[in-house]
Order: structure tokens, then sequence, then C-alpha cells
């Protein structure tokens, strides 16, 4: 080992040896580990993975996580109070799956097919199918929320993309080929990241916001704002440009003009869909010290372990 390892090595185990300060979680049904170091943590990656393991040694698999179960998090990994250019900076360049209901599968950008599953990391080229009755959660850039419904199909094109960016500090965009999507990208961090879908006629550019897309099997193409302002353009050279602001939505189709914006009455809330509400709840320390304990209470009430576990 060069001198330089053995330091680096030596500094890295005095980190831990004088990191005592832990929280620790119950965790609730279904929740996984990923999912919960995001809420608590503001972050996941392999790095954290690996020291959620090391504390945590009476957990055989931080990916079969039990209802009841508590896990210890380490309060120095806590990314959340970071400036938002630092969390940006922070988060891998890849997106994370936090959360899997029903069968889909990753479809690599080698070639290979392998099953979707919780707590799994997605680089660019991927692409995610859900079968029917599915539903799944992304996590990208620390922040942004992606959620998608059954039968839908999902491509990762560039994460932190320098050549996506258009003038911000990094750029993120997916396409949406098939189904359904929801995507909450935070205010704060629109001017940092330029995030966009894409769609097979146009694309939608995301400033901080809650909005919802979708694609039907004749490549009809829908983009409905539920909260900030979202810009649709078309993709074809010289292509039309449409600002959505709260409520209203737009309808496209191929080989035809972008249409104007509408503003139907009965519009579905910003959250969605509802297995995923927990995920919306407020960050602040306040909020999940009252969780938790509430969660340590239905725990001692007699919450089983080995029910309603992630695999």
């Amino acid at each position: 080992m060069t001198p330089l390892l053995l330091a680096l090595a030596i500094s890295s185990h005095a980190q831990v040896a004088t990191d005592t300060a832990f929280s620790n979680v119950v965790v609730r049904p279904r929740q996984t580990v990923s999912w919960i170091a995001f809420r608590y943590l503001g972050g996941f990656s392999s790095a954290i993975a690996d020291t959620l393991r090391m504390d945590n040694p009476k957990i055989s698999d931080l990916g079969k996580l039990c209802g009841g179960e508590t896990i210890r998090l380490r309060r120095s990994m806590d990314r959340r109070a970071l400036p938002p250019q630092r969390q940006i900076e922070l988060a891998s360049r890849q997106a994370v799956v936090t959360t899997i209901k029903g069968q889909g599968e990753i479809r690599k950008a080698n070639g290979s097919i392998e099953s979707l599953t919780a707590n799994r990391f997605l680089s660019s080229g991927d692409e995610i199918r859900l079968g029917a009755g599915a539903s799944a959660e992304l996590v990208i850039d620390n922040q942004s929320v992606l959620r998608l419904r059954e039968n839908s199909r999902l491509r990762i094109q560039g994460l932190q993309d320098t050549s996506l960016a258009q003038g911000r500090k990094a750029g993120t965009r997916v396409a949406l080929d098939a189904g359904s999507l929801w995507v909450k990208v935070r205010t704060w961090a629109g001017p940092l990241v330029g995030f966009e879908v894409r769609l097979p006629s146009v694309i939608a550019g995301v400033h901080g916001t809650v909005f919802e897309t979708s694609v039907m099997d004749d490549a009809t193409q829908k983009v409905a704002v539920r909260e900030g302002v979202v810009s649709v353009r078309e993709l074809r050279e010289g292509g039309k440009e449409v600002k959505l602001a709260k409520g209203q939505e737009i309808t496209a189709k191929p080989d035809a003009p972008l249409g104007e914006p509408t503003a139907p009455k009965d519009a579905p809330p910003a959250v969605w869909p509802e297995e995923f509400q927990d995920t919306d709840a407020p960050l602040d320390a306040k909020a999940l010290h009252k969780e938790n304990r509430k969660a340590n209470k239905a725990s001692a009430s007699g919450v089983p372990g080995g029910v309603d576990c992630i695999y």
C-alpha cells in the first residue's frame, strides 16, 4: 500500500470510529432502504449503501427490509441542509429505483435484460418497462421524483450531461415512449438542473414543478401541469413552443401542429398516485420526528416483522 493510500485508509477508519451520532428509524411496511435514505439523508449512492450495511449488521439484507425493523442512519451523512448547488454536485450520475410494485424489467444499454427491483441504480441508456398493474418510483439528481404507471416505457437519455444543460449547471433528460409519467422537480433545483421529458413529437422542459405526461397507443401525447410552469416545444426544426401554467394541459399528435393549452376543471391534485402519497409529505426535521414517533408506537403495538417486506 502506498503512503497516500495508507493515509486515506487511516483517515477513513478514524472517521468511522469517531462518527457515532446516529438516528434510529423504524421501518414502515413497504419502505425501502433507498427511499429511507432519500427521505432522511437527502441522497442515496453505492457509498451510502455500503455505510448503511456497516452500521446495521443486525439487518442481514438491506434490500429486504420489513415493517417494524429499526435502521441506524449516520447523521453526518445528512445532505438536506447543504446549499442546493452542493446537493446537485453530490448526486450520483445514476437514477435510483426507490419503489416497485408489480413486475417490471430493465433493458440495459449493453442489451441485457434484468428484473426491475427496488434500490437499483440506472444509468444513461437504460430503459424501464412496466407490466400490467405495475408502478414504480425513481429519484434522479437526489431531488427529482419520477413515478410510472403500468405498461409504461421510460428511457434515460442523460444524467447531468453537459451537452443537455442548455446554460444550466447540469442537464438531465428522460424519454417516455409509452404509458404515464408523473414528475416532481423541486423549485430550487430548476435553475441548476435542466430537466426534460422527451415524448414522441414534443419535449417538456421543467423549471421546478409537478406535472404529468402520457403517451397513448396511437402516439397521442398529453402534458398536464399541476404546479409551477412547464415549457412544451415541438421536436421538428423551428417547431412551436408553448408555456403551460398550473392547471393547464396540452395535447400533441405526430404530424400535427401543437395546439393551444386548455384548463380542465376536473384536473387531479399534484399528489399521484395514491400509494406514493407518503413521499410528498414535508421533509423538515419536526415532521420527520413526529412521523418516526408514530412509527415507533405502531411497531410497539405489534407491527409484525416479516410482513410487507420489499423483495
